[in-house]
């Protein structure tokens, strides 16, 4: 017949790891969220400033100031460009707010409400720039098909986020079910 301790013992140390795990996910979440705020930074900056930068004058008939170098030069290229850096910041900003939706919270106020509706206001103007620019970017010949990679990866990322968000909302659903069963049925 073993002791109390010894029944004990391993609870003990499941609480341990417990901590051990929620401490680990602190830090694992700190740094990937600084991790995809520089990568969102990154893409963003990339995209509103393309290699090769801006043609400066309209000197000549074929280029228009103020329209990408590269878009003009190397239109395969750009659009493989365009596509990565947009599905980049599309990734991250998911990420982002994924990373966010995690955080632990016990209560509902207004004041973190209203914290979440003014981060979700400023990722759409954001989105909008970052599109807006590109369109500004692109010459006249180049834009039905940036139009439809940007719609293609901002579709695909809210697509995502519902997903992400509802896998999440159904896990801490299970795991509220989850700790009420084992509250009752524990003792």
């Amino acid at each position: 017949m073993a002791s109390r301790v010894e029944e004990e013992a391993p609870a003990l140390a499941t609480d341990e790891d417990q901590i051990s795990e929620k401490s680990w996910q602190k830090s694992d979440r700190e740094f990937l969220m600084v991790m995809v705020t520089f990568i969102a930074t990154v893409s963003f900056q990339a995209g509103t400033n393309p290699p090769g930068g801006v043609w400066q004058d309209d000197n000549n008939p074929r280029y228009e100031a103020g329209k990408s170098i590269m878009a003009s030069k190397q239109p395969s290229r750009f659009l493989a460009f365009i596509t990565g850096v947009t599905t980049t910041m599309v990734v991250s900003v998911m990420q982002l707010l994924v990373l966010m939706n995690e955080l632990p919270f016990k209560k509902s106020s207004v004041s973190r409400n209203f914290l979440y509706f003014t981060l979700g206001i400023a990722f759409t103007f954001m989105t909008i720039a970052y599109c807006s620019s590109i369109i500004a970017l692109t010459p006249q010949s180049q834009l039905p098909q940036i139009i439809i990679t940007l719609l293609i990866n901002l579709v695909t990322g809210v697509v995502g986020l519902l997903i992400l968000f509802y896998i999440q909302s159904r896990d801490v659903f299970v795991k509220y079910i989850r700790m009420t069963y084992n509250r009752c049925f524990s003792r």
